[in-house]
């Protein structure tokens, strides 16, 4: 019976036919310009020397770290990969991006407070008109019915009113999406 030793060493006692073979810089090129354009990858460099690449730099996570990896073994003429990618775990490194979408979402906060203001203003407008027609008593007496119904056609008015106030608001923050 053959020891798994002795068969792993049959095995490497195989000849490596060697046809074809992609140039080191070629490799180097092809990985460098993929990971410049994955922005989770584009801290990550290679060095290629007899098709054996080097993997260098650093990655927000496991598993850009594993993507790297895999897309290194898997091209053409790459015979052996060694990892040298750390995961970086600074918390200012996992903070940035949420960083950054605070500051985009203030900004866009700040460029719609003039529109903010105007709707604000005309919902308070159309809570005041609705509440002053609510009040006019008078105006509904004018129709021959009984209070009940006189009492439903002023808060039917009033919200009414105070719902136009709210749809244009909904028009003041809300661009058309075309």
């Amino acid at each position: 019976m053959i020891s798994a030793q002795e068969e792993e060493i049959k095995a490497t006692d195989a000849v490596v036919e060697v046809v074809d073979v992609t140039s080191d810089d070629a490799i180097k090129e092809r990985l460098n310009g993929i990971f410049s354009e994955v922005k989770e990858l584009e801290d990550v460099t290679c060095e290629v020397t007899s098709g054996v690449v080097r993997l260098s730099g650093n990655v927000p996570d496991e598993e850009s770290k594993e993507s790297a990896l895999a897309l290194a073994r898997r091209t053409d003429g790459v015979i052996f990969t060694v990892d040298r990618i750390a995961v970086v775990t600074a918390v200012d490194a996992q903070l940035t991006p949420a960083l950054k979408k605070l500051r985009t979402l203030r900004t866009s906060f700040v460029t719609k407070l003039p529109l903010i203001g105007i709707a604000f203003v005309v919902v308070v407008i159309s809570i005041l008109l609705a509440n002053f027609l609510h009040r006019r008593v008078g105006w509904f007496e004018r129709f021959n019915v009984s209070s009940l119904t006189r009492l439903l056609l002023r808060r039917i008015v009033r919200i009414v009113v105070i719902g136009l106030g709210f749809v244009s608001l909904w028009k003041f923050l809300m661009p058309p999406q075309w």
